[in-house]
């Protein structure tokens, strides 16, 4: 190696910079997109427990009897999903629970920060899902 080539950075020096400055904001960039995906991943898991919960409530014979399977429906799917609620609050709507009507329940969760990742960004995330069911218009209620 000669001495021009030292003088303008060619030893090796520059690229070492380079690689110090670079990982971290690799790694910062790669730890930010993990984290967006599992809250992505988290939304549409407290949709799908609306559903299942709007479902299961629109097959009940009674309001008070779909309110009480929607509420624990909506517990029973979460635990399926692999996400801890505190708290949880499952509204459901049975203003129109009659055959030919519907049912809606919505679900809303808290989600501890440190089980999307975000712990040391946002401590929790409030997520909410809605979906509503409709009840089968040639069946008997009660």
């Amino acid at each position: 190696m000669t001495t021009t080539d030292r003088r303008n950075g060619e030893n090796g020096d520059v690229a070492v910079i380079e690689l110090v400055l670079a990982v971290p904001l690799f790694l910062v960039l790669l730890l930010t997109m993990v984290a967006l995906g599992r809250l992505a991943t988290s939304r549409l898991d407290i949709d799908d427990v609306a559903a299942d919960a709007a479902r299961a409530a629109s097959l009940a014979r009674s309001p008070e009897e779909a309110i009480a399977t929607a509420q624990a429906k909506a517990t029973a799917a979460l635990g399926g999903h692999d996400l801890t609620c505190e708290p949880l609050a499952v509204r459901v709507d049975v203003t129109r629970f009659r055959p030919g009507g519907w049912v809606a329940v919505e679900v809303d969760c808290t989600v501890p920060g440190s089980e999307l990742g975000l712990d040391r960004v946002s401590p929790d995330r409030g997520l909410s899902g809605r979906a509503v069911a409709p009840i089968e218009v040639h069946r008997g209620l009660r």
